[in-house]
């Protein structure tokens, strides 16, 4: 802008001070998960409020001012949401989510099965704006069908006992002429179950 001196005097009439705007985004600090939209719509003087990207979260000075034609976004900042409330869906009540619920979003993690489950299906979770879906990954009870671990006895037969899984319970059957003695519930746990309860003793001939 060029004005000239006339006479002692100039006329300012064509020079204009326009605003800066802030298009260009910011000078510095600029987050990768931060979305500066509104910001890069300011003059000199605004300020503006930039938004995290989903799977991210606010931290720090969310409030930039464009001075000059740019803005300083060091101090906002977008931390990654952490997973620390469980799974949004599907848990299964047989699996530990210890680990998962450390994550933040963009991490991967793997559930554990309680003792007398095994892990079926897709067991790798992804934690995604804050939380993850565990559709994939179910525990199955494990099935006791290789007979008692321990205590069987000669007169009884397993047959019911061996299609139990995990928490089921059973009753053994005793051979002709003998009668089950003790507790008569065994119970499936871990693959196998333990036998030294149930007893088969002669049956008592009181009847003659």
């Amino acid at each position: 802008i060029s004005l000239f001196c006339t006479a002692g005097r100039y006329n300012a009439a064509g020079a204009t001070c326009s605003t800066n705007v802030c298009t260009g985004g910011p000078s510095t600090g600029a987050d990768a998960t931060a979305d500066y939209t509104s910001c890069n719509a300011m003059v000199s003087g605004q300020v503006c409020i930039p938004s995290c990207m989903p799977g991210s979260t606010v931290s720090g000075s969310f409030v930039l001012k464009c001075v000059g034609g740019t803005y300083d976004a060091t101090g906002a900042v977008c931390s990654a949401s952490a997973c620390a409330s469980g799974p949004s869906a599907n848990a299964d009540p047989q699996a530990t989510y210890t680990a998962c619920n450390v994550l933040n979003s963009g991490q991967m993690c793997t559930p554990t099965c309680n003792t007398g489950y095994t892990a079926s299906g897709s067991f790798t979770l992804s934690c995604t704006g804050g939380n993850y879906n565990a559709a994939g990954a179910t525990c199955t009870a494990n099935a006791c069908t290789s007979g008692p671990s321990s205590g069987s006895d000669p007169q009884a037969t397993y047959t019911s006992c061996n299609a139990m899984v995990t928490g089921q319970a059973c009753t053994p059957a005793c051979a002709s002429g003998y009668t089950a003695s003790g507790a008569l519930a065994l119970v499936c746990t871990s693959l196998t179950y333990d036998a030294s309860a149930v007893r088969c003793v002669p049956s008592d001939c009181a009847g003659g």
